[in-house]
């Protein structure tokens, strides 16, 4: 989510020097950030109650006493780190080849091909009309291969390092300023274009029926699960984790996938991704494409407590002692509980309507800075007066009290501990996204699973110069850039650009119609031969098109010779008739 911190306290004025978002503490925001389409999961109400009523399901909430001890703690038992890493002084694409595998580049070349065979049988008679079809070079210069694909993937990295407004902008070199001929010497245009129109990841053919719970993701479904199972066999992330919304921006058509998210600055239409990132770095751990509710199982907790509990069991974080970021969209009593009882702790927003939370204190008018506190076993709720804002608290880990904050040039600032605690664990989702889109090749397209997959691919590329941070031996580890710059030169480097060949004139051709007495306009450059069989036509008011007899200078005329069988008569009365 896109959280505001709360007022004044924002994580550089902490005593930590991640970047991190801070606390939401608008009842506004909440309302909006997290609405959708009508079968979004932010309409769960399983676990809210109304909250104009007096009744409370408080239980053992008693108060917090000055100088608590706190929850028991927590140990973390895992092993963070690099998983099976390359050697410490491996080049930046070994560590890429770690998420990109050669069997996933092997099944795009198979898929792609696939699709390009199906595309090419269905459409014989369009290309049989359509000559200058763009399909017809892929025809002649045959299917796609591992090392071009590798070469595409590059190509796709260097527009995020290199951003230019058009795609056919990068291989423009009319303009010696704004030119860029490492992609035209690298890449043809008209072969990248046919990848992009032909890329596949799934056998279209044996696409499930639409009313089937897997018809959605289809099409990437292959992608997602590679990631997903790739994404936890190379890194194991610190004690404090992240579960929070991402988003891929796409305006166009989906199957029933695209969400409406007002509160997001990089875009408010897409496709919604929720993910688990390590607080600290922003790492990827595992993630789900949100496909909505329909025909899924919800249970009696609510759709957000099963995506919480599925996200951490299919990522076996349970009884490691992690310390889990959430924002009010998850947090409620039952699953803070439950995260408890299974070896996690929890810390995050709450929005005031959930079933369980102490009432009382909730809805008790506050003064400026003051704070209300409960705390049933573990559990601690914190109504804290943050000036018009009254954010409500949960947590498993934190103590009732305040904390001092250290803030550089600045007085130092005094706050309930558990906002200093949120502000350090929450935010992996936010900083992934932060880095992710400073050099991800985001352009419009069409389709939505190319820019799903390069979304993805996008974040399989962070992830390894994350585990390239956390694994090199260099005492000046290469920055981001310089690591993707790498990643680019190594992709491209054993692939030679396919050449398109082209049919030219030869000098005699040349020669001989530059000699001609009158080369323009002229008879001679329409075919009137009975033979032949064509027949010359003109073409709209104001439409024209080039010469093709063989004009050096490119004459364009709106007189043109159609390729039907009439006699030679009629041809030439009809031309000298429009002449």
């Amino acid at each position: 989510m896109d959280d505001d911190n709360f007022g004044s306290f924002t994580q550089s004025e902490t005593d930590d020097d991640s970047n991190y978002d801070g606390c939401d503490t608008s009842e506004e925001d909440i309302d909006t950030d997290d609405t959708g389409e009508t079968d979004d999961e932010s309409v769960d109400e399983s676990d809210d109650v109304n909250p104009n009523s007096d009744s409370s399901e408080e239980g053992d909430w008693v108060q917090v006493l000055a100088n608590e001890a706190g929850p028991p703690t927590v140990r973390y038992t895992g092993h963070c780190g690099p998983i099976h890493p390359p050697q410490p002084d491996a080049l930046p694409i070994e560590y890429l080849k770690l998420f990109i595998t050669d069997s996933f580049v092997q099944k795009i070349v198979d898929e792609t091909n696939l699709y390009a065979s199906q595309w090419i049988q269905s459409h014989t008679e369009y290309l049989q009309q359509k000559k200058r079809s763009i399909v017809n070079l892929w025809i002649k210069q045959g299917q796609t291969f591992v090392n071009e694909i590798l070469a595409f993937l590059g190509v796709i990295l260097n527009m995020g390092l290199i951003k230019k407004p058009t795609l056919r902008s990068y291989w423009d070199c009319t303009n010696p300023s704004q030119a860029t001929p490492w992609f035209s010497k690298h890449y043809n245009r008209e072969r990248f274009e046919l990848l992009l129109k032909f890329l596949h990841f799934a056998d279209n053919s044996k696409i499930p029926p639409p009313d089937h719970p897997a018809y959605k993701l289809y099409k990437i479904q292959p992608v997602i699960d590679h990631f997903q199972r790739t994404f936890k066999s190379h890194y194991y992330p610190e004690r404090k984790i992240s579960i929070d919304e991402s988003i891929i921006g796409f305006r166009g058509k989906t199957p029933h996938l695209r969400q409406y998210m007002p509160n997001k600055h990089h875009a408010r239409f897409g496709i919604k991704v929720w993910c688990l990132c390590e607080a600290r770095s922003g790492y990827t751990y595992g993630f789900e494409v949100y496909r909505g509710t329909a025909g899924m199982q919800v249970s009696d907790n609510g759709a957000t407590y099963d995506l919480v509990m599925r996200l951490l069991e299919k990522a076996d974080l349970f009884h490691r002692g992690h310390h889990l970021g959430l924002d009010n969209y998850f947090s409620s009593p039952k699953l803070f509980e439950d995260l408890w009882q299974n070896g996690t702790t929890a810390t995050g927003t709450v929005r005031t309507n959930r079933k369980g939370l102490p009432m009382d204190a909730v809805k008790k008018k506050l003064k400026n800075k003051e704070v209300s506190e409960r705390r049933k076993g573990p559990l601690l709720c914190v109504a804290y007066k943050d000036g018009k804002k009254t954010p409500v608290l949960l947590s498993t880990s934190s103590k009732g009290g305040y904390k001092i904050v250290k803030r550089t040039g600045k007085p130092d600032k005094i706050v309930p501990q558990i906002v200093d605690d949120y502000n350090h664990v929450m935010g992996g989702v936010d900083l992934k996204d932060t880095k992710l889109y400073s050099y991800l090749a985001e352009r419009k397209t069409l389709k939505w699973t190319n820019k799903a997959a390069f979304s993805l691919i996008g974040t399989a590329v962070l992830n390894s110069y994350l585990l390239y941070v956390a694994n090199t031996s260099r005492s000046h580890p290469l920055d981001r850039y310089k690591f993707m710059v790498s990643l680019v030169e190594s992709l491209v480097q054993n692939y030679e650009p396919v050449k398109i060949i082209r049919k030219r004139r030869t000098l005699e051709q040349i020669q001989a119609v530059s000699l001609s007495p009158d080369p323009v306009g002229s008879p001679s450059h329409v075919a009137l031969s009975a033979d032949d069989g064509h027949k010359i036509v003109k073409l709209p008011v104001g439409k024209k098109r080039n010469c093709i007899a063989g004009h050096p200078k490119r004459v364009r005329s709106a007189i043109f010779a159609q390729n039907v069988m009439e006699e030679f008569a009629l041809n030439a009365l009809l031309f000298f008739t429009i002449k």
